[in-house]
């Protein structure tokens, strides 16, 4: 079993029990020698029964240089600050947009998008 099909088989768990969770991932590529991509935070709340179906990728993708064990701290200390402020948002510190569960930084064009999940309940 690989990296991907175990991540997977625990967010299945964390979804099948009611558990919610905060999940980040980092998407890096060499780009001319300098690298850009972007930074997902996805949360599940099984209160709001939110689909994140396709919302966390699963595959080894081998043309992630973040893969690669590059060392780019910036982006690990940027993907934990926004899985804390989502946390945080969560745990009513700070107000959040209602159903608010996907977000993604873009390096490049330095944007946060954030993204409204439809409620399935």
């Amino acid at each position: 079993m690989d990296k991907g099909e175990s991540r997977e088989l625990l967010v299945e768990h964390l979804i099948k029990n009611k558990i919610h969770f905060i999940d980040v991932g980092i998407g890096l590529i060499n780009e001319n020698n300098s690298l850009t991509g972007l930074i997902r935070t996805t949360s599940y709340d099984p209160i709001l029964n939110n689909n994140i179906s396709g919302k966390i990728p699963f595959d080894n993708n081998e043309d992630n240089e973040y893969s690669t064990n590059i060392q780019v701290a910036e982006m690990n200390a940027l993907s934990a600050i926004f899985a804390i402020i989502k946390w945080k948002k969560i745990c009513g510190f700070y107000h959040s947009f209602p159903n608010e569960n996907h977000s993604v930084y873009g390096i490049f064009s330095n944007t946060l998008t954030n993204e409204e999940v439809e409620n399935e309940a």
